[in-house]
């Protein structure tokens, strides 16, 4: 999906510029986002398996915390940058140059979209964070029993 992903976010951008569509570019950055999104969370969840460290005792069990931050900052100042060059776009109205290639290469954005959808929905979509104090998930819907076993480090920062 990272490669997926990292190679759509560049047909997204250039074709935004070409043809001259804010909605593409936008997008584009959208996927930049999950592309982050993916990497930090890929990131956390491999430092998070660290139990032991010289320096830290306890490990790094809250690496998948962190990197959720990191991944809510960077969608907060994209969204306002988005929102920004809409403003801009608002007063000062531009055509679209190709609005086929825009349709075309939207309607495949969606496409990598769902496929993503697909691939992690096993990870997030089938669980649901029960109200246990513990954090337990519960495996369904509400008559089933619940799963002890704690949530993958990485599904933070999937939701």
């Amino acid at each position: 999906m990272l490669v997926i992903t990292g190679g759509f976010f560049l047909v997204e951008l250039v074709s935004g510029h070409l043809g001259n569509s804010i909605a593409l570019v936008s997008d584009s950055f959208n996927m930049l986002s999950d592309l982050i999104s993916l990497a930090i969370g890929l990131t956390a969840a491999r430092v998070s398996q660290i139990r032991r460290h010289h320096r830290n005792t306890y490990g790094f069990a809250r690496a998948e915390v962190v990197g959720a931050l990191a991944n809510a900052v960077f969608l907060a100042a994209l969204t306002f940058a988005i929102f920004a060059e809409a403003i801009t776009r608002l007063f000062k109205p531009q055509r679209m140059d190709d609005v086929e290639l825009v349709l075309i290469v939207g309607a495949l954005g969606l496409a990598v979209n769902i496929v993503g959808l697909i691939l992690f929905q096993d990870c997030c979509f089938k669980r649901k964070i029960s109200n246990d104090p513990t954090g337990r998930l519960a495996t369904g819907t509400e008559g089933q029993r619940e799963n002890t076993a704690s949530a993958p480090a990485s599904a933070l920062n999937i939701r």
